[in-house]
């Protein structure tokens, strides 16, 4: 082990030989603690100074020789915590695993606690959803046995564990209950917290109103008590679901507000994610220029920072847009953008509407075999019968199968787009026009026919339902 490792500016002369004195001593109690102090002291002036790290390894390594399994696994944690700061996550995985097995052989609850918390967060970095949330409950339900000084942000943590592994429904149970404590408790901090990790949780659910109730709770109390990073976490919730609301111009001038702080202009993942609710704010007022420049630009930058999911939504979103404009090729090279992110996109009906919107512009320039393989696809999923789409889905195969000379493929598309669809909508009249024009029979062609008419009329287009008159009445 070299000698300095503090550097030439380290002034502390009398506390370096001390410690080395510690590290020279015949006594491995004295030894072990010296070389912990240490490390400690090498950090103190450059916090990710690796040379620390050989001081925290040996500390471990002569406290385990003394069955000191507590402070072993505590120089353990150091040095698992160094090397994460350094991008070396493997190894610091490695300590702090060997750290927690030797708390818990030792009964020493307190660096357990920390080492498991710290290797739920590299599995968490690792997107690795079902260790991260072991670990995450492992160390909260130990700190919450010893009332760990950690406690409140590892409730927090397993939140937003349970939030992200799918389990909606037991992360609501549990910061239902966080938030009932904090209120009777006056505790800001656990009720600012759990409001900020239940609006998500809210909004994926569709209880856009009970969000951005939670959500104003929580920048409320943030704002006041100077928490000014919470506070605009909160805000960036209220945004979402006064978008979703349909309430723009306040989401707008919240979104306004978070962008005169400095947090917007220096986390460059934080500003992209607000550029993208000032986006869907801005379309909801009806700036589309403004809206599709947003679009365009947080796009690229979404992929950049791997945010795929994110990037394929503001594609979606711009492709509306550009239907909405009438500019079917900008609105297809956005859709065929969110279909190329598909690999991270976790919600299947989210992909259905990519997909059926992708169908619909192919089907209004008649390009069929386009048409044909995009529903196909979807029609690979078994699930894909319960979907809402499934009978207009049918209904555009079956006018793709007749326009492909496909006539028996046709009639069973239609057959099926008949039998599933609900009420008198306009594609089940495009679905009876497909019976008609493959029925096996003049009357059964006449009678299918005859339906079409009707459901024309019906659906408000006297046009259409005229000009198939001569042909079937």
């Amino acid at each position: 082990m070299s000698h300095n490792p503090f550097g030439d500016d380290f002034d502390a002369e009398n506390e370096e030989a001390e410690l080395w004195a510690q590290i020279g001593s015949a006594d491995l109690k004295v030894k072990a603690a010296g070389l912990f102090a240490m490390g400690v002291a090498i950090q103190e002036k450059s916090p990710r100074n690796q040379k620390a790290l050989p001081f925290y390894e040996e500390a471990a390594s002569v406290f385990e020789q003394l069955n000191e399994l507590g402070e072993a696994s505590s120089a353990l944690l150091k040095a698992g915590q160094l090397l994460y700061w350094v991008e070396k996550r493997d190894d610091a995985l490695t300590a702090f695993v060997r750290g927690a097995e030797l708390a818990s052989r030792a009964g020493v609850p307190e660096p357990e606690v920390e080492n498991l918390h710290s290797i739920a967060i590299i599995y968490n970095d690792r997107k690795d959803r079902t260790k991260a949330l072991e670990y995450y409950k492992m160390a909260f339900d130990l700190a919450s046995e010893i009332n760990h000084p950690w406690l409140r942000f590892m409730a927090t943590d397993y939140a937003r564990a349970l939030r992200k592994s799918g389990d909606e429904e037991s992360a609501v149970a549990f910061l239902s209950e966080r938030r009932l404590g904090a209120q009777a408790s006056g505790d800001d901090y656990p009720l600012v917290m759990s409001d900020a990790e239940l609006a998500p949780i809210l909004i994926e659910q569709g209880n856009y109103q009970e969000a951005l109730e939670v959500a104003r709770e929580a920048y409320q109390i943030a704002s006041y008590v100077e928490a000014l990073r919470d506070a605009d976490r909160a805000q960036f919730h209220m945004v979402r679901a006064l978008n979703l609301l349909g309430d723009f111009g306040a989401a707008l001038t919240n979104a306004e507000e978070i962008k005169a702080r400095k947090r917007y202009r220096s986390k460059l993942k934080h500003r992209l994610r607000v550029d993208l609710e000032i986006a869907r704010a801005q379309a909801g007022l009806g700036a589309t220029e403004t809206a599709l420049g947003l679009y365009t630009t947080v796009i690229p930058l979404f992929e950049s920072f791997k945010l795929d999911e994110a990037a394929a939504a503001a594609a979606y979103e711009a492709a509306l847009l550009y239907v909405d404009s009438a500019n079917s090729l900008d609105a297809e090279l956005m859709l065929v953008k969110a279909v190329s992110l598909f690999s991270s996109v976790r919600s299947a009906s989210f992909k259905v509407s990519v997909q059926v919107l992708l169908a619909a512009l192919y089907e209004g320039r008649s390009d069929w075999p386009s048409v044909i393989a995009i529903l196909e696809e979807l029609l690979g999923d078994p699930a894909f019968q319960f979907d809402p789409l499934f009978p207009s889905v049918m209904q555009s195969l079956a006018a793709g199968y007749l326009a492909s000379g496909r006539t028996e493929d046709a009639a069973r598309a239609a057959e099926q787009a008949i039998k599933d669809a609900k009420g008198t909508d306009l594609n089940l009249a495009e679905a009876y026009l497909v019976r008609a024009r493959t029925a096996a029979t003049p009357a059964a062609s006449a009678k299918y026919g005859r339906k079409a008419i009707g459901l024309f009329l019906k659906g408000g287009l006297p046009e259409r339902a005229s000009e198939l008159v001569d042909e079937y009445l």
